[in-house]
């Protein structure tokens, strides 16, 4: 009978630790998919920052005075918005 409840668990701690391991590979796999999607996430959104400040540079080259004028007005607005929420 020991005999048996030895077989029993030791086959028992060879499931768990044969699961132990597939569990550490399944989470090794997602931690790298994870990272991956994160560079992919960070090299897409630095190419699309890039392109919307060359668009801006070039707005701004084209048409520098209203590129003013348009700073001028949301700093107008921003400084307005700013002074009344003081005032609460």
């Amino acid at each position: 009978m020991n005999a048996r409840a030895f077989k029993n668990a030791t086959d028992a701690g060879e499931r768990l630790v044969g699961r132990l391991s597939e569990s550490k590979e399944n989470m090794a796999d997602a931690w790298e998919d994870g990272t991956q999607a994160v560079k992919q996430f960070i090299k897409r959104t630095r190419g699309n920052v890039e392109d919307l400040l060359d668009d801006a540079t070039r707005n701004i080259k084209r048409n520098p005075l209203g590129s003013v004028t348009m700073a001028f007005g949301a700093g107008l607005l921003l400084g307005f918005v700013v002074s009344r929420s003081g005032r609460r």
